[in-house]
């Protein structure tokens, strides 16, 4: 019985395959088989790897799409698309509040058998004003507003410098004078006083900058960088005046 299986074993397509070869060819067939083999892996894992059936969920997957601030555009439609979603959420809160709270006000027109002034449905009338749900609902759209704004001043102070170190003198002012009014408690907005003053007279733009300190000295007055702010034009112009006569 053993000598049968041993002959069957030895009559097959395999064995007759490799008796009919060199000693090198059978090296070599043995070299490709073993890299055709290592190859077939290679790319069931890679497969596997690809497939979202056998992949684990990641739980940063979606941090990537937040991660792309690289590119403005980009941003900008991210910023956009949750500004949408926090508004469609706080549309669907009003919406389900006016279902349960209705509002009535009195309709003249028409008067019931008991002579009482009959009420109408005029819709929702908002949340309760300082409520837990209109705080709850408003504050998300108020933190995305306040990480924009951020975002604008921080983008603002970088295009200051850039505009500086090129001596573009009109960008500067420009973005100056928006920083100055968007926000004027900033102390870096301290810094570049002198500077935006001395291109203002440069571009003959002395008195629109001027005028725009003024006012937030002026209106203004509980900032801290308010006195600094004041003082830091008293010395500018104080300096123009000690110049001028010295020229003169």
């Amino acid at each position: 019985m053993q000598f049968m299986n041993t002959k069957r074993i030895n009559s097959g397509p395999i064995a007759r395959f490799w008796r009919g070869q060199s000693f090198e060819e059978i090296v070599r067939s043995t070299f490709y088989l073993l890299l055709a083999a290592l190859i077939a892996v290679h790319l069931i894992r890679i497969a596997f790897n690809d497939s979202r059936f056998f992949r684990a969920a990641d739980p940063l997957g979606g941090a990537s799409s937040l991660d792309s601030f690289s590119e403005p555009a980009t941003a900008a439609v991210i910023l956009k698309r949750q500004a949408e979603s926090l508004l469609l959420d706080y549309t669907e809160a009003r919406n389900a509040a006016s279902e349960v709270a209705p509002t009535y006000l009195p309709n003249h027109r028409e008067v019931d058998s008991h002579n009482k002034v009959p009420q109408e449905y005029t819709g929702f009338a908002g949340f309760g004003r300082g409520s837990a749900s209109e705080v709850s609902r408003i504050q998300p759209l108020e933190q995305l507003h306040a990480t924009m704004q951020d975002m604008t001043i921080d983008l603002d102070q970088k295009l200051l410098v850039v505009f500086s170190e090129n001596h573009f003198e009109n960008q500067l002012l420009d973005r100056f004078l928006q920083f100055l009014q968007e926000a004027p408690e900033r102390p870096a907005v301290l810094e570049w006083v002198n500077r935006a003053l001395d291109y203002s007279r440069d571009c003959g733009r002395t008195e629109e900058l001027e005028d725009a300190l003024e006012h937030t000295v002026r209106f203004h007055p509980e900032l801290k960088t308010t006195r600094q702010l004041k003082a830091l034009v008293e010395s500018w112009e104080a300096k123009q005046h000690t110049d001028l006569r010295t020229d003169n």
